[in-house]
């Protein structure tokens, strides 16, 4: 009995620590059009728009993408991952662009993952636009 409590512990302990670690960030995004999307992305989209002061978060993976689809979407991705980081990789994500600022939380997100490319994607579903407006500016808190 005492050694499967020994082994479940140290079971315990390795799973502790393979957890994955949470990205957060605070960024600037300038944000750009381009075919009905306001907001950033970089060289993933047909034409890249908008720009952001830092891609990196915390955890050193990089923000791909982060627009409103014109009133229908809100998309976020994030690229660097070795294995799938889950739905909660971050808790929310705030815009400051509306008083109190807008907030986005993971558990209402739809979520993707693509093991191939290491890319996780999370969007969340609009009814009307989001505050974004072209070449303003914008500040983000991604949050554990």
């Amino acid at each position: 009995m005492d050694i499967r409590r020994s082994l479940f512990s140290v079971f315990a302990a390795m799973l502790a620590c393979t957890a994955a670690v949470a990205g957060t960030g605070n960024f600037t995004i300038t944000a750009g059009d381009e075919s009905g999307k306001t907001g950033y992305c970089d060289s993933v989209c047909a034409t890249s728009f908008g720009s952001i002061d830092t891609r990196y978060l915390s955890d050193g993976k990089a923000v791909e993408f982060f627009f409103d689809l014109a009133g229908y979407a809100l998309a976020f991705r994030v690229s660097g991952f070795t294995s799938d980081p889950g739905k909660s990789y971050f808790d929310q994500i705030y815009i400051n662009c509306d008083a109190p600022p807008e907030n986005y939380t993971s558990a209402a997100a739809s979520y993707l993952w693509d093991a191939g490319t290491g890319i996780a994607q999370w969007i969340w579903p609009r009814s009307a636009s989001v505050c974004m407006t072209s070449t303003y500016t914008y500040f983000l808190d991604v949050v554990e």
